[in-house]
């Protein structure tokens, strides 16, 4: 209420100020009259500036980031056995806090899926994503990306006694995906003779792969080097 007074008495100020600004244009040039108009816009910003500078140090202490991430998919984004956030996403998390707040532990990660990370942004239930976000042409147009901080292919993990090595090897076999995510969208466009097994979860994913439900499972290649390297 106090914040919201504030703007009130300074826009009302601003308003007082034009009024009596604006009396008696008639007579003035019409490159005077707009390089008046101009000042006013200048003071406008200022005080606009000035006001938004006041909430920010007024509220700073009580923000946090709604930062949301994946909990399943080290060593980007995952929950340890401690409950804890923890991977390279949630480092760079906390250092957004950090330099944004003072603390970098002024955030609430939210975990949810590749498939809603667009949505998440849409609906405001986040105000970052910061879980392995490929930047495409078609999420541009929904979304605001950041400069990349990783470069990533898509890569394929198949089993030791049966490697798949080139991808004209799944033609008329089963590959295992996640849903909303590029490896989904490459392989529905490019290759619709390789039928998809499609999950939520990265859990569900790879467990569909131990569980021979696919001939490989296609995601950034990071992520299947290092469960490859676990598994």
């Amino acid at each position: 209420p106090s914040n919201k007074s504030l703007i009130i008495k300074i826009f009302h100020l601003f308003e007082i100020k034009s009024n009596v600004n604006s009396t008696g244009q008639a007579g003035k040039s019409f490159l005077a009259y707009n390089l008046q108009k101009y000042s006013k816009i200048k003071i406008y910003i200022k005080l606009l500036n000035y006001t938004i500078n006041i909430i920010w140090i007024t509220n700073k202490n009580f923000l946090k980031i709604r930062i949301g991430v994946f909990g399943d998919k080290p060593p980007f984004g995952f929950v340890d056995e401690n409950g804890k956030n923890q991977g390279y996403d949630i480092y760079l998390a906390k250092r957004l806090a950090k330099d944004l707040l003072g603390d970098e532990n002024k955030i609430e990660f939210i975990t949810l899926e590749a498939a809603n990370r667009v949505e998440y942004l849409l609906s405001n239930k986040v105000d970052i994503i910061l879980a392995n976000f490929t930047v495409t042409d078609e999420r541009k147009q929904k979304v605001d990306f950041a400069k990349p901080y990783m470069k990533v292919s898509l890569g394929i993990v198949s089993p030791k006694g049966a490697p798949i090595t080139d991808v004209k090897q799944l033609k008329g076999k089963k590959l295992i995906v996640n849903k909303g995510t590029t490896a989904e969208i490459y392989f529905t466009k490019n290759y619709p003779d390789i039928e998809l097994l499609k999950y939520d979860q990265n859990t569900e994913t790879f467990n569909a792969l131990l569980d021979k439900r696919g001939a490989a499972l296609a995601h950034d290649n990071t992520l299947v080097f290092a469960w490859a390297t676990e598994n």
